[in-house]
């Protein structure tokens, strides 16, 4: 289980945004054939407070180790089905083969401040670990 936030430049957002390289990115290792893999989104639970729930999302991409990009760094390998939707969770259940996974976790736009835990169950052995930090850009668009 992992805790974390979108804060100041880690709400980047979707990918529709060149923001979205600077969100939390995790590498998740699948390390033997046929793993079944099932991850869970849930952001702070807004009830009896003045925050509302942010539409968000958690996707898989086949990037080889790399972060995700506003051009999407490698293909999509899933998505939770609803892509980004007002809920407190959101998951995905997948059989993955063995390689290299980048998780992205994001609001739909950027500046949506909120923490997060990210869990992960799988059948067989896996790494996880922090995406190395996104390059800085100079003039980056939002």
């Amino acid at each position: 289980m992992i805790k974390g936030e979108w804060r100041g430049p880690t709400a980047g957002g979707c990918t529709n945004f060149d923001s979205v390289s600077a969100n939390p990115q995790y590498l998740l290792t699948v390390l033997e054939p046929n793993t079944s893999v099932v991850l869970n989104l849930a952001q702070t639970d807004a009830r009896g407070t003045s925050g509302k729930l942010k539409a968000i999302s958690i996707e898989l991409y086949q990037a080889g180790g790399k972060r995700v990009t506003r051009t999407r760094t490698g293909p999509l390998e899933c998505s939770n089905p609803e892509s980004y939707i007002f809920r407190r969770e959101v998951s995905i259940d997948q059989q993955l083969k063995p390689g290299t996974y980048t998780v992205l976790v994001s609001t739909f736009n950027p500046g949506e401040e909120t923490n997060f835990t990210l869990s992960i169950f799988s059948t067989k052995p896996i790494t996880l670990s922090e995406a190395p930090p996104a390059p800085a850009k100079a003039g980056a668009r939002r």
